[in-house]
């Protein structure tokens, strides 16, 4: 988010082909994304997990207006964007990315 300013990732624990997961500092905010993957009937099921701490007043103010759809959204943006990285073999721009967002409603 813009008003939050420069954003730091760190990856917290890797396990290949099994798991990553990322701890996001932001100057309001510590968001924590756990990525995992398993196998399911011969397939691959991806499961993600994020959270949300505040840091401070600012920060309580935004985990306050996370939403259902907010939630929502999220996960149909990092859907959209990893299934291109796995097709293309690249990252997703950004211009693209909101264009297949707004799309898929």
């Amino acid at each position: 988010h813009k008003e939050d300013g420069q954003e730091t990732w760190v990856i917290s624990q890797y396990e290949p082909q099994r798991k990553i997961a990322f701890v996001r500092f932001r100057s309001n905010v510590v968001l924590r994304l756990d990525i995992e993957l398993s196998e399911v009937d011969r397939r691959t099921q991806l499961v993600i997990t994020k959270s949300t701490t505040s840091v401070n007043p600012r920060g309580e103010q935004y985990v306050e207006k996370l939403t259902e759809k907010s939630t929502e959204n999220y996960a149909k943006h990092f859907e959209l964007a990893l299934n291109y990285y796995l097709r293309n073999g690249r990252a997703i721009g950004n211009a693209e990315l909101r264009q297949k967002m707004h799309r898929h409603g």
